[in-house]
């Protein structure tokens, strides 16, 4: 996984693993609880994918990581780490 941060949200992307493969999104401030995202299940177009995830706390450390649902059950990748960047303004 990609990762980008800025002010309230974290950008990331993930390679595809083929074309029509779902994906569920999921992320937590405390490594223990995850939250699936509401746009989810995400279904894989042959490119690599993306989201951001917005109105998120400022300077606080995110875990995230992308599942591929494989008969009805997810594959999880590994938990990535991201921390949120301080207000522009």
């Amino acid at each position: 996984i990609n990762t980008v941060s800025a002010s309230g949200l974290i950008s990331f992307d993930w390679p595809s693993y083929g074309e029509g493969t779902q994906y569920n999104v999921y992320f937590s401030t405390d490594n223990q609880t995850f939250t699936l995202d509401s746009r989810c299940p995400l279904t894989d177009t042959g490119a690599d994918n993306s989201l951001t995830i917005s109105g998120l706390k400022l300077q606080t450390k995110y875990y995230v990581y992308v599942a591929a649902i494989n008969n009805g059950y997810d594959e999880a990748g590994p938990v990535v780490a991201i921390t949120t960047e301080a207000s522009d303004t």
